[in-house]
């Protein structure tokens, strides 16, 4: 886990207990982002890069006084595969080796502001290994097969209401890769691009109406769910169309700040609120909801989900929650 102006900590199930793993020189402590592949947790800080061997307990840091390719030290997002990992910042993007050697940086043109509604953002399409960089006027893709970049536009992207773009900072709220496509969720509306056939296949709300102000995708075991003002909406890849989860109560209103389909339990999806989180569970007899508020252990603001095998981890504002399984309870750490 990393935290903004504290460094990474690593929290072993086995012990319960945080240990902190402060990078060497103090930096890069501004951790903004972070990708974990095999042994190595990959570090984005607004301060400089780092490489973290949690086998070996040390550190790499790169910084731009060492490396000038890297053209600045302002890092806003990491992904990580098998083969090598990319880090954007304003303007650019640096892909580097899995024993972190810096293989080339490019130019992303256009893409210069420091506003985080507007940071350059990351997606790994883990079936293709192309990396989507998601920027205030659209999206880039990194194909890895033919090592170009690629423009996400069009007239689609603009929303029918005005002033929408200026209050967001951009024209795309989320993306996600999955196995058939990539989902983009614009500012008012839903959009499939195939990988079959690189067609659009696009749902604004006025053609479904429980659409209407989307804001975050995940995907996971064929599943694709958008948080939407209604709701939790579902994609019927049988039926190609779209089925609704209505809010529970308790969150009915609020802002989904983050929102994760659950791979290694398919059946559930998290959700979380500046003050809650809920999860659904596809039940044989319909959907169900549980809401956890505050009071049962949950940090504030939870602005990241991870679900792995053992826990559910939850990233919000000054600390880290975490859902053990085999408990079926909540805690704050």
């Amino acid at each position: 886990m990393g935290f903004h102006g504290a460094g990474v900590a690593q929290f072993p199930l086995a012990t319960g207990r945080w240990n902190a793993v402060t990078p060497p020189f103090g930096a890069p402590l501004r951790v903004i982002d972070l990708a974990v592949q095999d042994r190595w947790v990959y570090v984005a800080g607004a301060d400089g890069l780092g490489l973290y061997d949690t086998r070996e307990d040390t550190w790499q840091i790169l910084r731009a006084i060492d490396y000038p390719e890297l053209k600045g030290d302002d890092w806003t997002s990491v992904v990580a595969n098998e083969t090598g990992v990319w880090f954007a910042g304003p303007g650019r993007l640096a892909h580097l080796g899995p024993d972190f050697a810096p293989r080339w940086v490019i130019d992303l043109g256009g893409e210069t502001s420091l506003d985080p509604r507007a940071w350059p953002r990351l997606r790994l399409d883990r079936h293709t290994g192309d990396v989507w960089i998601i920027m205030a006027t659209g999206a880039v893709r990194w194909e890895r097969a033919t090592n170009q970049l690629q423009t996400l536009g069009g007239d689609w992207l603009q929303p029918a209401e005005a002033g929408l773009v200026e209050r967001e900072g951009r024209l795309i709220r989320d993306l996600q890769p999955d196995a058939d496509g990539v989902w983009v969720v614009g500012l008012d509306s839903v959009a499939q691009f195939s990988k079959a056939d690189g067609g659009l296949t696009l749902w604004t709300a006025d053609a479904v109406p429980a659409l209407a102000e989307p804001r975050l995708v995940s995907s996971a075991a064929g599943s694709v769910w958008v948080a939407a003002a209604a709701g939790l909406c579902r994609f019927d890849r049988r039926l190609g169309g779209w089925e609704v989860a209505p809010w529970p109560a308790e969150i009915a209103g609020q802002i989904v700040g983050a929102l994760a389909a659950d791979a290694f339990e398919t059946r559930l999806v998290w959700v979380a609120t500046a003050r809650h989180v809920a999860r659904l569970e596809l039940a044989a007899d319909g959907p169900e909801w549980r809401v956890y508020p505050r009071r049962t252990g949950l940090v504030p603001a939870v602005s990241q989900i991870i679900p792995t095998r053992s826990v559910v981890w939850f990233g919000g504002l000054g600390g880290v929650s975490l859902y053990r399984r085999d408990l079926g309870a909540l805690g704050m750490q």
